[in-house]
């Protein structure tokens, strides 16, 4: 992700836009269905590690690291051949990844609107979508984040005022301090939706040289508002029994909403932005995995490597999983417990590793040993 840099706002602003689709997809289905009507306690308390991790990454990333991208942090950690296998591997789980996601999109565009639809059609389409955004200039997948971002808050906005008209308070309480635990299980699919965002603060660009702490935690603190915010409204409103057990319990939400009895099939509006938002993610995931390819075969070529990584999602997208059952599997299981794998241990991991090898071998750098101690006057 080097061509045409964004600047400090279009990054934060962009990494913020690409959380709205798992959020509003696993967020409030999976935590409530481990903590029930205290899900939204369980968004309260992911916010813990969640902004520890980023302070975490600041600091990896921060005065004389910040012109270290995560490949040369792998390198440093495990050696070049080391470092190029665990990079390897990364690409690779991007791109099973970017596969899982692009064939949600379209399982979800054919159960919400085109109900008599074909998932490939709809994933080629996507698949060309993604394909001329990750080739293009990483200043117009910025500008695209922005344009989403200020459509998405008003509308997430409208969406919870006309929600509260409809929300029980019985619904989030009261809690019991004795599902504490529960509380704290709910607190899982937070942390892995989250993820994604900490695993972006570790790609250098101009914008993360220039972003401070706190404009970093001020960001994650607003995805975190808005998870909140899908979470309260949703099981406010259709109760958490139903919403553990709804495929798409927001939208469900939405569906009973009515604005003074005028304005109806809200959900529309929210689908157009959700297909909107995974083109914009999935176009950063496989701009990653173009550059990464690019680094490791030394080729210059981003056409042609594009679409080499465009073929390895259509391939992983189909044959990951066959049907729907295994897809929801994936999706509600391997994806956040292999997210959470990467952001919250390798990646740290490496770089714990990689900071200690460095500051071992500081003194020695450039041909110079260790400063010598000044003589004594006798």
């Amino acid at each position: 992700m080097t061509r045409g840099k964004m600047n400090n706002r279009q990054l934060v602003v962009l990494m913020t836009t690409c959380l709205f689709s798992p959020m509003i997809r696993l967020l409030p289905r999976l935590n409530t269905a481990a903590a029930g009507r205290g899900a939204w306690i369980s968004v309260l308390l992911a916010a813990i590690p969640t902004l520890l991790m980023v302070i975490f990454a600041h600091y990896v990333i921060s005065g004389k690291n910040r012109e270290r991208t995560l490949g040369n942090m792998f390198c440093d950690a495990y050696g070049q051949v080391g470092g190029n296998i665990v990079n390897m591997l990364m690409t690779l789980w991007l791109l099973i990844y970017s596969g899982m996601v692009i064939r949600t999109s379209s399982e979800r565009l054919i159960s919400t609107i085109f109900k008599q639809g074909d998932t490939m059609f709809f994933t080629i389409i996507l698949l060309l979508l993604i394909i001329m955004v990750a080739v293009g200039r990483e200043r117009t997948l910025a500008y695209m984040g922005q344009v989403v971002w200020y459509i998405l808050i008003p509308v997430l906005i409208l969406v919870t005022v006309f929600a509260l008209v409809d929300m029980s308070v019985d619904n989030l309480m009261p809690l019991d301090i004795s599902e504490g635990m529960s509380y704290l299980k709910g607190t899982v699919p937070v942390i892995s939706v989250m993820s994604p965002w900490v695993y972006f603060l570790y790609f250098q660009t101009e914008g993360h040289r220039k972003m401070s702490l706190w404009g970093k935690m001020g960001r994650i603190s607003m995805a975190l508002g808005i998870a909140l915010m899908v979470t309260v409204t949703t099981v406010g409103v259709i109760s958490p029994e139903l919403t553990e057990v709804l495929h798409d319990p927001f939208f469900s939400m939405i569906r009973t909403l009515n604005v003074f009895g005028v304005l109806e099939r809200m959900e529309s509006l929210v689908i157009s932005l959700w297909v909107l938002t995974d083109v914009i993610y999935l176009g950063g995931l496989l701009s990653i995995c173009v550059s990464n390819i690019r680094n490791i075969l030394g080729t210059r070529s981003i056409r042609w490597t594009a679409v080499f990584a465009a073929g390895a999602v259509m391939a992983s997208s189909v044959l990951v999983a066959e049907s729907a059952s295994e897809l929801s599997v994936a999706s509600d299981v391997v994806i956040p417990v292999v997210n959470m794998a990467v952001t919250y241990g390798v990646i740290p991991i490496s770089a714990l590793i990689s900071l200690r090898k460095r500051s071992s071998v500081q003194p020695v750098l450039n041909g110079r040993g260790p400063a010598e101690k000044p003589a004594i006057a006798e």
